[in-house]
């Protein structure tokens, strides 16, 4: 398929320059969902990351994310003080913090008081 060699074209910078352990990438094309792995999920190991692998991504999605909520806020269809709960599947909850429910505008400025990384994430 001619999207897998030009995936593998940009990626090969990466993982030929040992700047990453392991590399999934996701591409939406002509309609269909493809995932390209490439290195390992240790370093030097054996093992293939895949589709179901756990990454941590880094601060590059809270500039995506943080633009769309700030869309949303100014098409009216969120208020930055809503509280996240009212977005959350039931039973799904969000404890207060203080007293203070945890608001959307908390999430968009890190000032919610949440952990950098949840303790039950499993990261090495």
């Amino acid at each position: 398929m001619v999207i897998s060699g030009q995936v593998a074209e940009l990626v090969r910078p990466f993982v030929e320059a040992k700047s990453t352990v392991g590399l999934a990438v996701g591409v939406v094309y002509q309609g269909e969902n493809h995932v390209y792995c490439y290195g390992s999920l240790d370093k030097d190991g054996p093992t293939l990351p895949d589709e179901r692998t756990l990454f941590e991504i880094g601060s590059i999605t809270k500039v995506f994310t943080t633009s769309l909520l700030a869309d949303m806020h100014l098409k009216g269809e969120i208020d930055l003080d809503d509280p996240v709960n009212k977005f959350l599947p039931s039973p799904v909850a969000l404890r207060s913090l203080g007293g203070v429910d945890v608001t959307l505008r908390h999430l968009a400025t890190h000032t919610s008081g949440l952990p950098r990384i949840p303790s039950n994430l499993g990261l090495k």
